[in-house]
């Protein structure tokens, strides 16, 4: 469809629901010779259409700044006619062949990451919550903490915090050659794919169900041997608490990282250092001769880490959790290979572990 400024006018007068129907029924549309007011009504008339699609505006003069401005993502190119539109966009180029990077990598890689950032604090927030209510209602509603109180500060800024920032700064699932040489790997996210209430319920059901195990496999442990500790005795609300969060700071970890597609060495350090600042935090704190009206850890957790009984359970635990994960993998894979996409089991290449390339696609 070609339609020129006067085109424009009239049908923005007359029947702008007539203009959109035709319009959003084309492959392209051109419209030429428009004036500055009538670009940001084509825009806006665009983004009431059904669906309320993100509509981005590219110009690179300042006839094109209130088109810009009135995009929902505003994409200026320094030209001849000045800088204006870079002033007023949300993100500026030199040239306009960056935007092909921009939109098919950077795009693509910072959707991934924003989305998983996100559901990601939602799930290992549940992960370590609702273990909490578990242990309420099977205790007659005891408002009694199953974790001592340091561990609900340190959870969020310490034991699991530096994995999910290394994930959100360098995560990829297809390399830069791949975008590049396929956009239509574009449209696998077009329609917010990743942010869908289907996606949110997915992590939600997988994060109920890692805290399920996580809490009820030591429960039915402890019926047929309550001895975990390596001293013989049995276990305490103490020891059961940090059994439980011990595993639960393995479980989410690891889940970011059969999650991820691209494993760079400050991701894999990362996931070193947040499972074992816990071990290490706990094994130093249960030293110190902390009795509460509640608690204490005094010397619990040096007793269940020398205890093998322990690390069977937190093994147990871990595979148990895992495998709606690894499932989930698999059909995924299978999905890819449908397609004709890489798959997601990675490879390695200068340091760190990448998705293969595709198929005539420079490496």
């Amino acid at each position: 469809l070609v339609v020129d400024g006067t085109a424009v006018r009239l049908a923005l007068l007359h029947d702008q629901g007539l203009l959109c129907q035709i319009a959003c029924n084309c492959t392209t549309v051109l419209c030429c010779r428009l004036s500055p007011k009538q670009k940001a009504e084509i825009v806006s008339l665009v983004k009431r259409t059904k669906g309320r699609p993100i509509v981005a505006a590219v110009g690179d003069g300042a006839n094109d700044v209130s088109m810009i401005q009135e995009a929902n993502i505003g994409l200026g190119i320094m030209g001849k006619e000045g800088r204006q539109a870079v002033r007023c966009s949300d993100f500026g180029f030199a040239k306009f062949h960056c935007l092909a990077r921009a939109l098919l990598v950077h795009g693509h890689w910072f959707y991934l990451r924003g989305a998983t950032l996100v559901q990601y604090f939602f799930y290992k927030n549940i992960v370590f919550i609702t273990p909490q209510v578990y242990f309420s209602l099977l205790n007659g509603e005891s408002p009694q903490p199953i974790y001592l109180s340091v561990y609900l500060m340190l959870y969020n800024t310490i034991f699991s915090a530096s994995p999910i920032v290394m994930y959100a700064l360098f995560e990829q699932n297809y390399t830069d050659s791949v975008l590049l040489s396929r956009p239509e790997l574009y449209k696998l996210h077009r329609n917010n794919s990743l942010m869908s209430w289907s996606q949110f319920f997915q992590w939600m059901a997988v994060g109920i169900w890692h805290s399920l195990v996580v809490y009820f496999v030591p429960v039915l442990t402890l019926g047929v041997n309550s001895v975990f500790l390596s001293n013989s005795t049995p276990m305490d609300t103490a020891a059961f608490g940090v059994t439980v969060l011990h595993n639960i700071i393995i479980v989410v970890n690891l889940k970011l990282a059969i999650h991820s597609s691209y494993w760079t060495q400050l991701f894999v350090i990362s996931e070193i250092v947040s499972i074992f600042s816990f071990i290490i935090f706990s094994y130093v704190y249960n030293k110190i001769f902390i009795v509460t009206t509640r608690q204490s850890l005094y010397y619990v957790y040096s007793l269940l880490i020398v205890s093998p009984n322990f690390w069977l359970l937190s093994l147990l635990s871990v595979v148990i959790s895992f495998l709606p994960d690894i499932i989930l993998k698999v059909l995924q894979n299978q999905r890819f290979r449908r397609l004709q996409l890489p798959s997601w089991l990675p490879t390695r290449r200068k340091g760190v572990f990448v998705l293969p390339t595709l198929r005539g696609a420079k490496p």
